[in-house]
């Protein structure tokens, strides 16, 4: 337990502070679309219209109902989940790294538990506070919502939060198996970050151009993009895919872990 204390306390001001970056954004965004959801609603659908047809896919034209708050949250949706998924992906490029980059890893194997253990706690801790950020984001928006706009957007937004759970799942399983493969924290956590972005882009690439729609098949940001999940729901075999990359990279880590030699 002491362990599992250490390590939440090491991470609780990390997370206070991507939650409210998250919640920032979240009262912006809900604050600028307050005018388009009233009076003006409809004259910003037609402004979007005029667009390009390529803008037009990026703002979901034609799938969003920019009339009400929940096709709002639909488009922010992907602004929410890249902030989601650099978190998930800098604790799991964190975890052990900064153990043995701060040489504070002695601490850990002095309490006579082994290193799948004392990864296991860690990871424990790692998902509650993903949990965490996904819950309290929930909940904020709902609340938010209810307040300014008396919408209940409960039902509309569990689903993409569902999502959005899976996706902060598989950057940190990649995080953390990139941990392992370099002793290097700094380039661990640039090579994580310059995943997480890659597949933003690719995300973007694949609404702009039918050309670049693969890549809705690579990343996951398209696996649980808020538009379509807001029109068709979840799909499952997006979470199995989810699923199954984490247990491998999980299951790698905890492989590589057991074999690292630790450099004091």
């Amino acid at each position: 337990m002491s362990l599992l204390f250490h390590e939440w306390k090491a991470n609780f001001k990390s997370l206070c502070l991507w939650l409210i970056g998250t919640m920032v954004l979240i009262g912006i965004s809900v604050a600028k679309s307050m005018g388009m959801t009233n009076d003006n609603g409809q004259s910003m659908t037609d402004l979007l219209e005029q667009m390009p047809k390529s803008m037009q896919a990026l703002f979901g034209v034609g799938m969003v109902d920019f009339t009400n708050i929940t096709g709002i949250f639909s488009v922010i949706f992907l602004y929410i989940a890249v902030i989601a998924a650099f978190h998930a992906s800098s604790m799991g490029t964190s975890i052990f790294s900064k153990e043995e980059r701060d040489r504070t890893f002695e601490f850990l194997y002095v309490k006579g538990m082994k290193r799948s253990q004392i990864l296991s706690y860690k990871l424990l801790i790692c998902m509650i506070n993903m949990f965490l950020l996904n819950t309290v984001t929930f909940l904020y928006s709902v609340l938010l919502v209810k307040v300014i706009d008396k919408t209940n957007i409960f039902h509309d937004l569990l689903p993409m939060m569902t999502g959005l759970l899976f996706i902060q799942l598989i950057f940190f399983s990649i995080g953390l198996f990139i941990s392992f493969l370099t002793t290097r924290t700094k380039m661990a956590s640039n090579i994580s970050f310059g995943i997480v972005m890659a597949c933003l882009f690719m995300s973007i690439f694949s609404d702009l151009s039918k050309k670049a729609d693969f890549f809705r098949y690579i990343t996951p940001f398209k696996y649980f993009d808020g538009k379509i999940i807001l029109r068709d729901g979840l799909d499952t075999k997006y979470i199995w895919v989810c699923v199954a990359v984490s247990i491998v990279c999980v299951t790698g880590s905890f492989i590589l872990h057991n074999k690292r030699d630790l450099k004091s």
